[in-house]
């Protein structure tokens, strides 16, 4: 396909076109896959903040709870979802070991010489 650029006297070369047709803001949303879909909501920040607080303070338990709504989002379509599912779970998998990791301490399994 060949890119056509129109420049005339005082105009720029922002108006681009693809074989006669103009792509749409709405279709370069598409194709580039940043558009948030229609029927899908937006997670609040409440609810963000929320469940990572959930996920920080409550032992084990919270993390089960942070991996199973992050998968839950990391299915959705939306991409404000997606990298909060990513982030949940990566909250969930940091806070487990160093709680476990303390624990162990704390046990005495752990000895550093």
């Amino acid at each position: 396909m060949k890119q056509e650029y129109s420049n005339n006297k005082g105009y720029d070369n922002s108006h681009l076109t693809w074989n006669n047709s103009e792509v749409t803001g709405l279709e370069r949303e598409m194709l580039l896959g940043n558009l948030n879909y229609i029927n899908s909501k937006v997670i609040s920040n409440w609810t963000k903040g929320v469940l990572t607080v959930l996920t920080v303070l409550i032992p084990v338990i919270g993390q089960v709870i942070g991996l199973i709504a992050g998968m839950v989002f990391l299915s959705d379509e939306a991409k404000d979802k997606r990298s909060f599912g990513t982030v949940l779970i990566a909250v969930s998998i940091i806070t487990f070991c160093t709680l476990a990791f303390l624990w162990l301490n704390w046990r005495g399994l752990l000895k550093f010489v």
